[in-house]
């Protein structure tokens, strides 16, 4: 491990200004300086916020690395995302790695079957469809940021995430 140069008050102002902006309770405030002290951040499903979208979509996303770098997502789809239209992103990749199941994504109008133990990168500005029963762990490059992501059905982005 490296040595740390940082002041332990430095370190713990900035822990209080992660945990409030990641919406952390009281009680991981400590764990979250330990781990920056010691060059890591651990999360549990605890620390994560639960989504459900139409279609199918469900999941946990995990506070966000805290320079903006990448956010982790755990996904569990029955079904289609997005349910009507595509999805695109400006800014973010999406690597998306299987864990069990198939997809079926469909980036540009081709086609690609994606089964556990594979992943794939959709990169910014491709329009993509998630078909499928399975689970995935997802990065986000950078964090994830939903005013940079589109739903668009019929030519029409109609801002669902």
């Amino acid at each position: 491990m490296y040595p740390c140069f940082i002041s332990n008050e430095l370190i713990t102002r900035w822990a209080r200004a992660v945990r409030q902006h990641v919406g952390l309770p009281e009680h991981h405030f400590s764990l979250l300086r330990f781990c920056y002290t010691n060059n890591y951040m651990r999360y549990t499903e605890k620390d994560g916020k639960t989504f459900e979208l139409p279609g199918g979509t469900k999941g946990i996303i995990f506070p966000s690395h805290p320079g903006g770098e990448q956010t982790i997502v755990r996904v569990e789809q029955h079904g289609v995302f997005p349910e009507k239209g595509y999805a695109i992103n400006d800014r973010c990749t999406e690597t998306i790695y299987m864990l069990e199941g198939t997809f079926t994504i469909t980036i540009n109008e081709v086609e690609h079957e994606l089964n556990a133990g594979e992943l794939i990168m959709i990169l910014p500005g491709e329009r993509h469809i998630i078909q499928g029963d399975g689970k995935s762990l997802d990065i986000i490059t950078p964090s994830w940021d939903p005013s940079q992501n589109h739903h668009i059905v019929n030519g029409k982005d109609i801002k669902k995430h």
